[in-house]
């Protein structure tokens, strides 16, 4: 941590530095003088040499002169190198602000000192770290909102598939009994309704539509009932609902119709149609379970498959505090959707 004293840091160094350079200064000078005068002074007694007062006057002043000379040039030489070093952090500074500037968001500043530029560094990796946060960020909101469109985008593919396949199977019909038209018609509404709610949701990015679930139970046996018409001309399922299955409350209910596409839509890209599906709502430790098991297909080689619908179940399941086991072999799949607590 940085002391915050008053004033300036830097100017103190600096005067702190002059003031040793001179005194540094003002020694050798008094040294060289004193030094230079007794070579000559034994210069002139091993020398026989003897000077009269103006002569002696005028070589102490060379001497003095020439001492004065060599400190000075001994300070600012001092002075420079000392001055430099503060001044070389610079390097790092303008290499920290260079960084910034072409998005080098990692880069560091070592911190050296204790003053102005070492402020000014410490600042500038504050704001480099704030804007590399700034950037991921940034990055897992596009992330999650490129997810978002792809999970809502698949379902709302689901429904749409469902329409087009109940429409190709009347078109191929030569004759349409009033029950099939009639049938047709409410999965149609049932469908482009799930279509709008969940465009409806993509349009507002996600936000929740809660709607009032007055008998849980009773919802989901209609879901149940959902799941095997969307498999019946196909698959053949045994589902089954506990009867603690008990609850009432606000919820999204595109969510739970969404776990029961994406399944449905799962066992029709991988499960084997000439074997039973098995699909159990019930309670454990006082949670909602979904579990569902069918058989797999010998061969997927030729199913597009982007392992999408799991991971909307996953999050959905998520969303609710819950979480998703899967369990498979080279025969069996298995999916357990934990939802919430009621």
């Amino acid at each position: 941590m940085l002391n915050k004293h008053k004033g300036s840091k830097l100017s103190k160094e600096l005067l702190y530095i002059f003031l040793l350079d001179f005194s540094i200064t003002i020694f050798t000078f008094f040294f060289l003088r004193s030094i230079a005068s007794s070579l000559l002074y034994n210069y002139c007694d091993s020398n026989n040499i003897v000077l009269d007062e103006l002569q002696e006057i005028n070589y102490l002043m060379l001497l003095t002169a020439l001492s004065i000379l060599c400190a000075t040039l001994e300070f600012v030489v001092l002075f420079l190198v000392l001055v430099g070093q503060k001044l070389a952090y610079l390097k790092d500074i303008t290499a920290g602000i260079s960084a910034l500037t072409t998005h080098r968001l990692n880069y560091e500043i070592p911190v050296k000192g204790n003053n102005e530029f070492t402020q000014l560094a410490v600042a500038i990796n504050n704001m480099s770290k704030a804007e590399l946060e700034l950037k991921k960020k940034e990055e897992d909101l596009a992330k999650e909102r490129e997810n978002f469109v792809r999970s809502m985008s698949h379902d709302i593919r689901t429904p749409l598939t469902a329409i087009i396949a109940h429409s190709e199977y009347l078109k191929s019909k030569e004759s349409i009994e009033s029950a099939e038209i009639e049938e047709y018609f409410d999965m149609t509404l049932r469908k482009t309704t799930q279509i709008k709610d969940l465009t409806n949701k993509l349009l507002n990015s996600g936000l929740e539509q809660k709607e009032h679930i007055e008998n849980g139970r009773l919802f989901f046996i209609q879901l149940l009932e959902d799941f095997e018409d969307n498999l019946d001309d196909e698959f053949k399922c045994k589902v089954s609902i506990h009867k603690d299955v008990i609850f009432s409350g606000d919820y999204d209910i595109q969510k739970f119709i969404r776990i029961f596409d994406n399944l449905s839509s799962n066992i029709k890209k991988y499960a084997d149609g000439s074997k039973d599906i098995f699909l159990n709502v019930y309670l454990e430790d006082g949670r909602i379970v979904i579990s569902q098991t069918n058989y797999k297909l010998t061969s997927t080689e030729n199913v597009e498959s982007h392992k999408l619908g799991l991971s909307i179940i996953e999050d959905i399941a998520k969303g609710f505090g819950g979480h998703v086991d899967i369990c498979q072999s080279d025969e069996t799949f298995t999916i357990k959707i934990v939802l919430f607590t009621i």
